[in-house]
């Protein structure tokens, strides 16, 4: 009886903090290293979390960890308890979430393939990334060419109107994964950025920031730079190609081109035929 009155007291907390942080139980699950469905059924009461990824809690959202343990004070304490303070010698920060993506997928051929990440499928990437059943349940896209041939590489879908007019609302950027270190990463570029609460689409840019974050900029100026802190992003990839979906309008209507054209000529044929008729020629 003790023991599911335990896992139903966590189970509320973990409710509370996800209400209180706004997270999703996938965000939350990728704070602790786990699925969103273990989260779900951690707060349903019907699972005990293991204690690494409660120490994870406690210490990446800087919660008390008597009171998610045990209900005891404050979930935000105003000074760090004793059980906090170890936690920052006794778990490491996670190094998962910046190790390269191992799994790759093929076809049939045994030709590698591109998974494609589409905008619905982005809650279940962040939590789910380097799990392998995952990335193959996601659509293909095959592209035999050099380009594609050294490194593992993702296909996003853009959203939004932030990167008009390099890339378009729903355009697929091909993107080769790079490493986090902030020398590899190439300043100007327009990179993904997967982070805890979400994917983007920017151009980044480094030794912006005096703690080692990222600068990310839109090319439509409508929208204003920002900073992604260090820690706050689990994978970077760098866009080598897209494919944009939406054709641009000719410019200039062709046919009132070639009627002003054909006015021109007109014209210029009775220049001179009124030249030799009045002897000016």
């Amino acid at each position: 009886m003790e023991s599911q009155d335990f896992t139903a007291g966590i189970g509320d907390r973990y409710r509370q903090l996800r209400a209180h942080f706004g997270h999703s139980k996938e965000a939350l699950g990728v704070i602790a290293g786990v699925s969103g469905t273990s989260i779900g059924n951690i707060e349903e009461g019907r699972h005990t979390p293991k204690a690494d990824s409660v120490a994870a809690i406690a210490r990446k959202l800087g919660i008390s960890l008597e009171w998610l343990l045990f209900g005891e004070g404050a979930m935000l304490p105003a000074a760090p308890s004793s059980l906090m303070a170890e936690l920052d010698s006794l778990v490491p920060p996670p190094v998962v979430q910046h190790l390269p993506p191992l799994t790759v997928t093929v076809d049939m051929k045994g030709e590698e393939t591109i998974p494609i990440v589409e905008s619905e499928a982005t809650a279940g990437y962040l939590a789910q990334h380097m799990e392998p059943e995952f990335l193959r349940n996601l659509p293909m896209l095959a592209l035999p060419l050099p380009e594609f041939k050294n490194g593992t590489f993702r296909a996003f879908r853009v959203k939004g109107r932030s990167m008009y007019p390099t890339l378009h609302d729903g355009s697929l950027v091909l993107c080769r994964f790079v490493d986090t270190d902030l020398e590899t990463i190439k300043d100007s570029y327009v990179h993904v950025v997967v982070t805890y609460d979400g994917i983007v689409v920017k151009r980044v840019y480094t030794g912006m920031d005096s703690v080692g974050g990222l600068e990310v900029r839109s090319d439509n100026e409508e929208f204003p730079p920002y900073t992604i802190k260090k820690g706050e992003w689990q994978q970077l990839w760098c866009v080598v190609a897209s494919l944009n979906f939406q054709m641009p309008a000719p410019r200039k209507n062709p046919t009132k081109q070639l009627y002003s054209f054909e006015l021109e000529e007109m014209r210029n044929r009775l220049e001179i035929l009124w030249k030799n008729y009045t002897g000016q020629a």
